[in-house]
């Protein structure tokens, strides 16, 4: 029983590892160039969790029941936490193209009153 709640853990914190690549992608607006070694590093970081937690808590034995306890804890953390991250990743988001919008406006006007004088 320890040991389906310990790799529910781990699951647990390899969704909050998920989620916060899921929220650096958003940030870069689902931009493929980024995303694709974003999810290679997601999958190898969350792949090594398991691994640690295979070797070290049940001596490196593969069991259907801790790979299931694993995935528990992964849509666990992901139905929980899905739409709080998505809607904080939207709201950062905007804040960031609204600052840069802001500056390219003013860099425009500098520039038009520059060619002015």
């Amino acid at each position: 029983m320890a040991l389906l709640i310990l790799f529910s853990f781990y699951g647990i914190i390899s969704g909050g590892i998920y989620l916060l690549f899921c929220f650096i992608r958003r940030l870069f607006n689902y931009n493929i160039f980024v995303q694709i070694p974003l999810d290679l590093i997601c999958g190898f970081v969350i792949g090594l969790l398991f691994c640690y937690c295979t070797i070290t808590f049940s001596v490196g034995i593969i069991r259907l029941y801790l790979i299931l306890s694993f995935c528990l804890g992964l849509i666990i953390t992901l139905i929980t936490f899905k739409n709080f991250v998505a809607t904080i990743s939207d709201f950062v988001y905007n804040i960031i193209v609204k600052a840069i919008n802001k500056i390219r406006r003013r860099a425009n006007e500098h520039r038009k009153t520059n060619k002015n004088c």
